[in-house]
């Protein structure tokens, strides 16, 4: 079993304006004397356990030696971490930056800049795409949608230009393709937010589009975060390498931070658009530390060994429970140990009896049960969250009316 290594380190306790006084390991401690299991570890900050002693003592280090020789220790953690990540990835290059959000704008600009300097067109822009339920198959046409999203506006509150949102089959994204498009993004892996995540098949015919119309791709790794996945970037097991990478989430731990990964190619585009900051402000140094020893982690093989062997167990008790209540569970998904319980009604009923059982989880924008344990819980932690979700479907069972027979 992989030895997570969490202890206490900090007695900073209230992180939460209610209940939760303190947090520690996979488990939420609250006013009252209950202790949750945090399964919402994605939102919280303890992908990698609360006060993990390894990942905290890497921060005070960091301030330590932020102390001793200021903005030169920020830059030798920079460039330690870019290096590492290069070394992890296909990336000739890698730029650190203050959140995901931060990272995936600068992979925009960059490929748009890159194109306007080769082809000055006004209307430049990327494709953001999204395989729709009706078109899992490669090349099966389905919809076209354009939606708003806080990534698409700009501070006016007008559409961004610079994305246009796509979903569908491949027949409908070739279409879009035009003599402005830069480059594709893509989402490969969304568990959580209702739509399918895309097969090795289309990420592969998605490259070779992109080789045809000499377009950038870009995969947006934000939501899954890293480690998550059983690898150390989801997409490692698909076999197809993009342009550009955009990841981060939860190796920061309780400091923001994110990543652009890039190959040599596509970070011509970033002196382009604007020069990177070479120094980031004080508090980064101990997100730059953290995400440096978590990624340190996640390399192990026994770290990911333990994700995947956690995940077929959760996957496989979440398959009985969608048996034992088909008349509240309609279906489950996973992406490694992410992991959302679909249900017929009632699911913010459903997340409130969790937490009432003491088991923290969270509600997607699709209204789908979001569970998202730390990368380190056990096998006995497993069993007790699942446990806690059983004893929730049964209140709720209970309650509900029986249905009425012909």
């Amino acid at each position: 079993m992989y030895d997570r290594r969490s202890s206490v380190l900090f007695s900073d306790a209230v992180s939460d304006s209610d209940v939760i006084l303190y947090r520690h390991g996979c488990w939420a401690d609250t006013a009252d004397g209950r202790s949750l299991l945090d399964f919402n570890s994605q939102s919280s900050g303890g992908a990698f356990g609360h006060h993990n002693a390894r990942l905290d003592a890497a921060a005070i280090a960091a301030s330590c030696a932020y102390q001793e020789r200021g903005e030169q220790a920020v830059v030798e953690a920079q460039d330690g971490l870019s290096r590492i990540l290069c070394q992890a990835t296909f990336a000739d290059q890698s730029i650190i930056c203050s959140g995901v959000a931060s990272a995936r704008n600068l992979a925009i600009d960059a490929a748009i800049a890159l194109f306007r300097e080769r082809s000055p067109v006004s209307d430049s822009h990327i494709i953001r795409f999204s395989p729709s339920e009706g078109a899992c198959k490669v090349g099966k046409r389905a919809g076209v949608t354009r939606k708003l999203s806080r990534a698409a506006l700009n501070g006016s509150g007008h559409v961004d230009a610079k994305i246009r949102h796509i979903n569908g089959g491949f027949e409908i994204l070739e279409k879009s393709i035009n003599y402005g498009t830069a480059a594709i993004l893509v989402d490969c892996m969304e568990c959580g937010y209702g739509r399918p995540h895309l097969t090795v098949e289309q990420l592969s015919e998605l490259r070779d589009l992109c080789d045809f119309y000499d377009l950038q791709l870009i995969f947006d790794e934000g939501r899954i975060g890293i480690g998550r996945s059983g690898h150390v970037f989801a997409y490692e097991p698909m076999g197809v390498v993009p342009d550009a990478l955009v990841t981060g989430r939860e190796v920061g731990g309780p400091f923001k931070i994110g990543f652009c990964l890039m190959t040599s190619e596509a970070a011509q585009g970033v002196s382009l658009c604007r020069e990177p900051k070479r120094t980031v402000a004080r508090a980064s140094i101990k997100s730059i530390a953290y995400a440096s020893s978590a990624i340190a982690m996640t390399t192990e093989r026994a770290f990911a060994t333990h994700v995947r062997s956690m995940s077929r167990r959760i996957t496989t008790r979440l398959k009985r429970l969608a048996l034992k209540f088909p008349f509240i569970v309609r279906n489950t998904r996973c992406v490694g140990l992410k992991f959302e319980i679909e249900c017929f009604s009632q699911s913010h009923e459903l997340h409130l009896l969790m937490k009432e059982e003491g088991l923290l989880s969270a509600i997607s924008q699709s209204e789908k049960i979001v569970i998202t344990p730390p990368l380190v819980i056990t096998a006995k932690e497993v069993d007790e969250g699942l446990v806690r979700i059983t004893r929730a479907l049964t209140r709720l069972q209970k309650s509900r009316k029986p249905p009425a027979t012909a």
